[in-house]
């Protein structure tokens, strides 16, 4: 990742892991797996209590709200002051109960799913039995499907639109359009009481069409009659980078049509891959370290593309670049075609070389086991 910390990470609740990811990341953001809490609740809980846990952990409340519901389902249900596990838990809420961790960069995601379901199809198929060649050739296959299923969804995602007047149906992805579409329909639910002007922001007051009683403020920043920033109170668009329904009111407001920059996040949208496109053929044999220079390259390279060829004068000054580049490489060095991206292993590195030994069949080998009998044929009749 080119030396960048990742922004949040979901874990099983291993101990040493949690230690490693304040040590090395302390600025990420990190929960548990909500489908290991599951699991060690059934363990634990058991009726009523398990209920009551189950809405600790995904009920969205206050935090001093939270404490309160703890404190009562601990004496209403009898559970054992001492118990280790709940104990443990609650010294780990911040990690795992909505009321903490509603609103902080997750993406929507409460589980390692994605990565649980990668494990179950490599696991699948898999036989204890089965030779190191047979498992890389299964791990292969697997890989390969799973490649072929992204690019499907991905020409299907660039190759056609919704049918729909909503703009953004053209630049977010067909799953992110329909939670967008989702939120844009719950305008309706919606409007603006008051509109104040402080410092550089400017709050718009949101409240419900049937009670009018005030839900929160949305703050937008603005250069000019340019939207530059937005910050709504339900926090959808830190924690998910998705446009809320509140956001989508106060554009209504502002006779915006078109959902403004500061509001689309480039990882939701048709473009995410412009500058780093999939690779779709992998070789599990092949490693040098001209290799990982090659990738380091790349990764730089491929986005100073993207950007060069937003000008022609740009364009033409790197492709001069690499021309003058290739030239002297070829005086230098010899050939430009001999230039390979990085030798096999040892004991790969004749596996594609034509052998002069004519391979012949293997020798049978009789099984053991009891002989057939040859048994005699009955006789017809007459």
């Amino acid at each position: 990742m080119g030396g960048k910390h990742p922004r949040s990470f979901i874990t099983d609740g291993d101990l040493s892991m949690a230690n490693a990811i304040a040590k090395v990341c302390p600025d990420a953001d990190h929960r548990l797996c909500t489908w290991y809490i599951e699991e060690n609740a059934k363990r634990h809980l058991h009726g009523d209590a398990l209920t009551k846990f189950r809405r600790l952990v995904y009920e969205v409340m206050k935090a001093d709200e939270f404490e309160r519901r703890w404190c009562a389902f601990k004496n209403r249900d009898n559970v054992p002051e001492k118990e280790l596990w709940l104990a443990m838990m609650y010294a780990l809420r911040e990690k795992w109960a909505a009321a903490y961790t509603d609103g902080r960069y997750f993406l929507g995601m409460r589980s390692n799913q994605r990565s649980e379901g990668l494990n179950s199809r490599i696991h699948s198929h898999l036989d204890r039995k089965m030779s190191l060649i047979d498992v890389i050739e299964h791990f292969m296959c697997c890989v390969s499907r799973m490649r072929r299923n992204e690019a499907e969804m991905d020409a299907r995602a660039s190759q056609s639109v919704p049918f729909t007047k909503i703009s953004a149906a053209r630049f977010f992805t067909h799953v992110i359009f329909r939670e967008v579409r989702a939120e844009i329909r719950k305008i309706c639910k919606w409007v603006i009481l008051e509109v104040r002007q402080l410092d550089e922001a400017r709050r718009y007051s949101i409240a419900s069409k049937y009670d009018h009683k005030v839900h929160g403020e949305v703050s937008c920043s603005f250069d000019g009659a340019l939207l530059m920033g937005v910050k709504c109170y339900c926090q959808m668009m830190d924690s998910k980078e998705i446009p809320c329904s509140h956001i989508f009111t106060v554009l209504k407001y502002l006779r915006i049509d078109i959902i403004p920059q500061c509001c689309v996040a480039v990882r939701w949208t048709l473009q995410a891959k412009a500058a780093f496109p999939s690779i779709r053929t992998a070789n599990v044999h092949e490693w040098s370290e001209q290799m990982d220079q090659y990738r380091l390259l790349r990764n730089i390279a491929n986005e100073a593309l993207v950007k060069a060829s937003l000008s022609f004068e740009r364009s033409q000054q790197v492709i001069d670049f690499f021309e003058n580049f290739m030239r002297e490489g070829a005086e230098n060095e010899g050939s430009v075609n001999e230039t390979t991206l990085g030798p096999l292993p040892a004991h790969f590195s004749a596996s594609n070389q034509p052998s002069g030994e004519r391979v012949l069949d293997p020798h049978k080998i009789v099984p053991k086991g009891r002989i057939p009998s040859k048994r005699l044929k009955p006789c017809r009749p007459g």
